[in-house]
């Protein structure tokens, strides 16, 4: 139900609030179903892990993640939501073992398409370009429309001087996804360097655009969060 309104009125904020409503109220109600049904399963423990991350307490997540593997090493997305997880951490040492989690999700599935593209986002940060561009690539082929995989590309492919097809995967990815602050950016910067000034003016105005936006936004969650925490 929840998807239905959203499919048919994808703008307007009443039904986008009730659509939230409705699916978070389906979330509480399955996970209580799974606390009756199966209370130490791998199931379970992945459901509690989630939780525990939106709560900001990645430590724990990480512990629940780390059960659910131990009870089933084959529980389908265990291993990309740990890496997830992981890949976002402050700590050091955790972010750096994403990467091997990513690689045990794509052991189970070589069509996950996303834990491709983070894998590729992990080798491009570690200089390794060109296993970060053969990431993108497979990520590309099993999703040809996604605009972060495209972005990601692009960056690679600007690190090892492929301007021209990087410059076309950031138009493609900004048809797809207009609020894609990175690809506004590098798209700016190439323009730029192609001497077309006002079509880079154009895509670092959309960029702060976006930025302005997503910094209000992060100042409401962090007013939230702090609320919460209020004894």
């Amino acid at each position: 139900m929840a998807v239905k309104l959203g499919q048919m009125a994808p703008a307007e904020p009443q039904v986008l609030l009730a659509t939230f409503e409705i699916a978070r109220q389906t979330m509480d109600h399955t996970m209580l179903n799974m606390m009756v049904a199966a209370p130490d399963s791998a199931e379970m423990h992945m459901m509690m892990a989630g939780e525990l991350a939106r709560e900001g307490d990645p430590g724990k997540a990480v512990g629940q993640y780390r059960e659910a593997i131990r009870l089933n090493p084959a529980l389908p997305g265990v291993h990309f939501e740990l890496a997830e997880l992981m890949r976002t951490s402050v700590d050091p040492a955790m972010s750096a073992q994403a990467e091997a989690e990513y690689r045990a999700a794509l052991k189970m599935n070589a069509w996950d398409a996303l834990a491709w593209r983070q894998l590729g986002g992990i080798m491009n940060s570690k200089g390794d370009f060109k296993a970060a561009e053969e990431a993108y690539r497979k990520a590309l082929a099993l999703q040809p429309d996604d605009a972060e995989t495209k972005t990601g590309l692009a960056i690679v492919l600007i690190s090892t001087n492929g301007t021209d097809e990087a410059l076309g995967l950031l138009e493609s990815a900004l048809k797809t996804d207009p609020t894609n602050m990175i690809a506004h950016f590098r798209l700016s910067s190439l323009y730029r360097r192609a001497g077309r000034a006002a079509d880079a003016s154009r895509e670092m105005e959309a960029f702060r655009h976006y930025q302005e936006l997503k910094d209000k936004m992060s100042k409401v969650f962090k007013g939230r969060s702090a609320l919460v925490k209020q004894p």
